[in-house]
């Protein structure tokens, strides 16, 4: 017995032994193990032979892409390749968005909406009107009119005799990025890009057909605003295939009803096609949705505009609201600029600037781009032009952090624009900017997490990038990108900038999933000095 307690602790000793010694050679788990500069050199020859050889497919097509691998810790270039040379950047346009917007705004800025009011509170009844101003909070929602109301309620507010009123002057006039960006195609249209807005500038209009024949279908709008009319015109029709007893009341001379049954024909493919939901603006700005044509019973379809009048729609949303609570609002609705001299704030909505930028990156959200780039032209009121004044200062900024963009084009803030032009080397200076500021060096935070989130939820899961890969996106027809943060298997931060422009897109992401990969399972054998 003595003599097998003996062998089962020398056999431990000995996998112990063999265990520690094996992880000593590896630096993350003891002490550095020092390399000479060809040991270094050969390990990133190693990796650029293994980029080489993922770029195989785009031999023929080496002019079409430009790469460039930066290591934060060494300060020095992995990898570089047409990193001067000038491509449609698509989404990647939203890193100088976010630059500009954080270097000007600054990661503390709250984007505000106010509730002012012009008039006297007194029994009850506020003698005057109420008016909402906004600052850009593109993520403004219903839930926010919920919490406005219950501000105003803390005055005992009961009664309104005044209007309510939008004032949307703190952006230009101009909400339409295809005018403003002065582009010759439309690559995706977008929400007007106002400073008032309600869930993204989208109504979602739910249609649903119930079980009798020949009834109006029911409608509900989301936000409900007086400004936005309803006309209903929609029947609930058959069901395809199914023969259902239907009931009618046939009038007699004495006012009453005979119940009759009877069977109707199924509905027609023509009367189904006929179905329709559409949307237009009246003289005054309401938004009208008219509803006709047939949906079969126990059928219910979603649909989704653009809210045209954005401003119109949150002041008419926040009367029905306000009625909701039990206020009465004797007055009407509309748009005018507040007199915020002679007004004072009864009630603020505020959101935080990184809150956006977090979701604008992460989903590669057009609208808030927009949104975020209009209010850095409009927050100091130095230009007529929001969208003239954004670029001035993007390109002010640029010079002054000494980033080489000597052709760079920017004309929106989303990179919906085909005009735009980035280099590699532009963007990773950006990056690079962005990660070694202090103030700014959560920058990663903001970006999506391969394989975890945003646009790179579904991209190299379970693979050896997975969670180590913290970039955004680029997407157009025609060109592809992916720029961002990589962690080594040692640890190291390494800077990334993949840009293609071509035909083959979806094929160069992924290429983009394999170089990453790559990356992510980089170990650099030698001590840094």
């Amino acid at each position: 017995m003595h003599r097998l307690i003996f062998l089962k602790k020398a056999f431990l000793i000995l996998v112990l032994t063999q265990f520690l010694s094996f992880f000593s050679v590896y630096p993350i788990f003891s002490q550095k193990v020092i390399f000479s500069s060809e040991d270094s050199l050969k390990s990133i020859n190693f990796l650029r032979k293994k980029f080489y050889e993922a770029l195989k497919e785009f031999e023929q097509q080496k002019s079409n892409y430009g790469i460039a691998v930066y290591s934060l810790d060494r300060n020095e270039y992995y990898f570089k390749h047409n990193v001067d040379s000038y491509f449609i950047p698509a989404s990647l346009t939203k890193l100088v968005t976010t630059l500009s917007a954080l270097s000007k705004l600054g990661k503390d800025y709250r984007i505000k909406t106010f509730i002012y009011s012009d008039g006297e509170i007194k029994d009850g009844i506020l003698h005057g009107n109420l008016y909402v101003y906004g600052t850009g909070d593109a993520l403004f929602s219903s839930s926010d009119l919920d919490f406005i109301v219950t501000q105003l309620k803390k005055y005992d507010i009961r009664k309104i005799d005044g209007n309510i009123y939008s004032d949307p002057s703190f952006f230009d006039t101009q909400t339409d990025r295809f005018v403003y960006s002065g582009d010759f195609d439309v690559v995706q249209k977008t929400q007007p890009i106002t400073s008032i807005a309600i869930e993204k500038n989208i109504l979602k209009v739910v249609v649903t057909a119930g079980a009798i024949y020949g009834k109006s279908v029911s409608v509900q709008v989301f936000p409900s605003s007086d400004a936005v009319k309803v006309y209903n015109n929609a029947k609930v029709g058959r069901n395809f295939g199914e023969q259902r007893l239907y009931r009618r009341f046939n009038q007699n001379s004495y006012g009453g009803g005979a119940l009759i049954s009877q069977r109707k024909p199924p509905q027609t493919r023509e009367q189904v096609r006929s179905f329709k939901v559409s949307t237009e603006k009246d003289k005054v700005g309401n938004q009208i949705i008219i509803i006709s044509g047939y949906l079969p019973a126990g059928t219910t379809k979603t649909y989704e505009f653009f809210i045209e009048n954005p401003p119109l729609v949150v002041a008419g949303a926040l009367k029905r609201r306000l009625e909701s609570a039990g206020v009465e609002v004797l007055g009407n609705t509309g748009i005018v600029q507040a007199p915020l001299d002679r007004s004072r704030p009864l009630a603020i909505v505020e959101r935080s600037l990184v809150e956006v930028l977090k979701e604008m990156n992460k989903e590669s959200d057009n609208y808030l781009a927009e949104t975020i780039f209009k209010i850095v032209g409009a927050v100091d009121k130095k230009m007529t032009s929001n969208s003239k004044e954004a670029v001035r200062y993007i390109f002010s900024l640029i010079d002054s952090l000494k980033i080489p963009c000597s052709d760079c084009k920017i004309y929106d803030g989303s990179g919906l624009s085909r005009r735009n032009r980035l280099s590699p080397e532009s963007l990773l200076r950006i990056l690079v900017s962005l990660k070694t500021n202090p103030n700014t060096m959560f920058i990663d935070t903001l970006l999506s997490v391969a394989g975890f989130d945003g646009t790179l939820k579904n991209r190299m899961v379970n693979s050896s990038a997975q969670g180590k890969i913290f970039a955004k996106t680029g997407t157009h027809s025609n060109a592809s990108g992916l720029a961002g943060f990589a962690r080594t298997l040692d640890n190291e931060r390494i800077v990334f900038v993949f840009m293609y422009n071509g035909e083959k897109v979806f094929l160069f992401k992924k290429v983009e999933d394999e170089l990453c990969k790559i990356l992510a399972e980089f170990f650099f054998f030698n001590a840094l000095e």
